[in-house]
């Protein structure tokens, strides 16, 4: 009887063991067919899916028991993970302490770090293990800082290693610092071997990572990254299975465990552990996220078997506040237990661009870009990799370029245009713009000059095919920047023509007219500004300077 008892166990354990590390995604991921299907209610969760169609987010995912509850918007495209980075850095200092190769207990001293100001005997003292805490108590300038941080950042010397808590840039990046030169690793190599391989990443690619150098500030670069929401998942799925991944140890569970621990409060944001947050708000459910710039998030949920991924598309400047409302009614839309069976289907995504149709270029053809070109007040470089131009920026990291003409490339994942120049047959210059009709206009301009292109874009126009109005302004700023102040006008005029109602083209039309010294015709377009909207206090200032200038000459 006690035989049969103990076989009975084993095969028990067994059998959940083999549920637990099922969960896992293989290729590709599983969505439930309906949210019903692992016990959620649809109604409630259209709910929250009103909330978040009332913030900036581009995309928003949540993981239950392994699978898709349910994906909104663009999933599959590559986006900043500005701090995000961080979290990605402690799960490869997880495996790497693991491996023995880095001593969590080593001091800067023991290490050899520096930096562009020395480090004081001090500074020197302080451990891997208080940098990846944020407790350093180095206060030495940054590359990758914020104005915020900067304008924090404590005195130099005002606080010894492990007694004070603030998130500091310096830390973050010499501990990447630390991690290629005891691993003799790259990081993104590193990351792609021994996490974006074993978790069967999709999306994610050696050229996604880039080291971001700021000379005038710090020695040590940062890291950042680019990933899709789909493979932020799996590293949040990762750390939900407390480390592994079918059936193997990626990251220990010890490690994962002192990772969402809190070893400071941080405010309103709760607690910080390993470069992972820990939320004060969701306590009862357990949870710590990784948070980028723009409110990106990997948030782990063990009390709920979950997790949610939000991304926001910083390429565009947009900022998606806070908002824990969201993640509360996702988690109270729960209202009975899963399926035995449950209904799968493949995971369903919403791209957040239409991009112009794509053509074949030959490979003559592409030599032609291979070189260095003038960019933004620096320089950017064009290599060939597989037949593919590829972009590369010391400020914006890497980027492949997608033939829609012989002169205009998608620029893929920024999902803008990059619009080439040409003089005496070869490409000489290089310009942004935020839409396929912008950039073919823009390569109109260059090629053809302005009034070619206000034909073209009147025939557009008569076709009902219009460029937004945001594209239109920033081509026509893009225009002010290189000094071609007549063929900015002519942009800002047309997007006049097209968005009468926004007091902002008109404002746009009336700075320009101002730069080109015409006052009196930019106060009319400044006083129209007005019109539309008597809050734009730019235009009264503006308005009241050009007078004071009119009446001095």
């Amino acid at each position: 009887m006690r035989l049969n008892r103990l076989i009975n166990f084993i095969l028990l354990v067994i059998l959940l063991s083999s549920i637990a590390f099922a969960q896992n995604p293989q290729e590709s991921w599983q969505q439930y067919a309906t949210p019903e299907e692992a016990g959620f209610s649809s109604e409630q969760l259209n709910k929250a899916k009103v909330l978040y169609d009332s913030l900036d987010a581009v995309a928003f995912m949540v993981v239950y028991d392994g699978k898709i509850l349910f994906s909104w918007g663009d999933v599959e495209r590559r986006f900043m993970c500005h701090s995000i980075r961080k979290s990605l850095l402690s799960a490869l200092y997880g495996i790497y302490v693991a491996d023995e190769l880095i001593d969590m207990d080593k001091t800067m001293a023991d290490l050899n770090i520096d930096d562009k100001d020395q480090l004081t005997e001090d500074e020197k003292m302080a451990r891997v293990r208080d940098l990846i805490k944020a407790r350093s108590g180095v206060y030495h300038p940054a590359a990758y800082e914020t104005a915020g941080m900067k304008a924090s950042r404590p005195k130099r010397g005002s606080h010894p290693r492990d007694t004070f808590w603030y998130y500091n840039n310096w830390d973050f990046n010499v501990l990447g610092k630390i991690f290629e030169q005891e691993t003799k690793t790259d990081i993104f190599d590193a990351f792609k071997n021994r996490l974006a391989v074993p978790l069967q990443m999709e999306d994610f690619r050696l050229m996604d990572g880039y080291h971001h150098l700021e000379p005038e500030n710090s020695i040590h670069p940062a890291y950042p990254f680019k990933l899709s929401a789909r493979d932020m998942a799996r590293l949040g799925l990762l750390y939900l299975n407390n480390g592994k991944w079918n059936e193997k140890q990626i990251i220990s569970e010890e490690w994962i465990k002192e990772s969402a621990t809190s070893y400071s409060d941080a405010g309103n944001r709760g607690g910080y552990g390993y470069l992972w947050w820990i939320a004060g708000e969701f306590k009862d459910v357990g949870m710590y996220s990784a948070l980028g710039v723009g409110t990106q998030i990997i948030a782990v949920i063990p009390g709920a078997n979950m997790v949610l991924v939000q991304r926001v598309n910083t390429y565009e400047g947009k900022r998606c506040p806070p908002n824990a409302r969201l993640a509360r009614m996702i988690l109270n839309a729960k209202v009975t237990e899963p399926k035995t069976n449950p209904k799968l289907i493949p995971l369903q995504n919403t791209p957040s661009y239409k991009r112009a149709e794509l053509i074949t270029l030959t490979s003559e053809t592409l030599d032609k870009y291979v070189k260095e070109y003038p960019f933004d007040q620096g320089k950017i470089v064009v290599e060939k990799v597989d037949n593919v131009l590829l972009i590369k920026s010391p400020n914006l990291g890497n980027y492949r370029l997608l033939p829609i003409s012989e002169t205009v490339f998608v620029v893929e994942d920024l999902e803008q245009y990059a619009v080439f120049g040409y003089d005496d047959n070869q490409p000489t210059t290089v310009t942004l713009q935020l839409s396929s009709k912008a950039a073919q206009l823009y390569s109109i301009i260059v090629k053809s000059g302005i009034e070619t292109a206000v034909e073209k874009y009147k025939k557009m126009k008569k076709a009902g095919d219009v460029v937004k109005e945001y594209p239109m302004n920033f081509l026509g700023y893009q225009l002010m920047g290189i000094n071609k102040m007549e063929e900015a006008i002519k942009i800002f005029k047309l997007n006049v023509e097209t968005y009468p109602e926004s007091f902002n083209v008109w404002d746009s039309l009336g700075e320009a007219y101002m730069k080109n010294d015409e006052y009196e015709i930019a106060i009319k377009q400044y006083k129209k500004s007005l019109e539309l909207n008597p809050q734009n206090k730019n235009a009264e200032i503006r308005i009241k300077r050009m007078k004071r200038k009119m009446e001095r000459k």
